[in-house]
């Protein structure tokens, strides 16, 4: 049997939020799996607490029927019961068939409707899990067209350095020329 991980009280726990969205006062961080499996858990307690409730109601008619149809038979057997004694067993053991019935077809309905709740959680977690794994695929290919862009202008940085360098050098070849062919020309 299933039960929920975290505290087991039948009280639901309010969080309160401010004008942003954000909790007061507690982890914003929301596990909706735990919210899911609680949730679930308390809908099928309560499933199963209604069928208990029904299931007994139906055994203690069915005894106290019991009862009487012993009661009957002791009084049939004397010989005191007339014919309309018979028709009230057949209408009680018609009844008693029918209370069963009943009984299978709660039970039935209940075990489809859990079934039901799971298939419908596992698709919304399919679902979101697609949901993610389509968010993911476009957030890596987001980083990868950045680190491309990066890449490259680190190039063009690279480049630009050595221009700078070679002017840089050729300038301070050229003035150094100058300065020579001056110092020369006056000496």
């Amino acid at each position: 049997m299933f039960k929920p991980q975290t505290d087991t009280s039948s009280e639901l726990k309010v969080i309160p939020f401010d004008q942003k969205g954000q909790g007061v006062g507690t982890k914003t961080d929301i596990d909706y799996n735990e919210i899911k499996a609680q949730l679930f858990w308390y809908s099928y307690e309560n499933l199963k607490l209604q069928y208990e409730e029904i299931s007994k109601t139906l055994k203690a008619i069915c005894n106290q029927l019991e009862s009487i149809c012993e009661q009957i038979t002791a009084t049939e057997e004397r010989g005191s019961l007339m014919d309309w004694h018979e028709k009230y067993l057949d209408k009680l053991d018609k009844d008693i068939a029918e209370m069963k019935s009943s009984l299978r077809d709660t039970e039935n309905r209940i075990a489809q409707m859990i079934n039901q709740t799971l298939s419908e959680m596992r698709d919304r977690d399919n679902q979101r899990h697609q949901e993610f794994l389509a968010i993911n695929t476009k957030l890596d290919q987001k980083v990868d067209s950045i680190e491309q862009k990066i890449d490259k202008v680190r190039n063009e940085i690279k480049e630009d350095r050595k221009w700078i360098i070679g002017i840089a050098i050729t300038t301070i070849i050229g003035i150094a020329a100058m300065v020579i062919t001056v110092f020369t020309a006056l000496h």
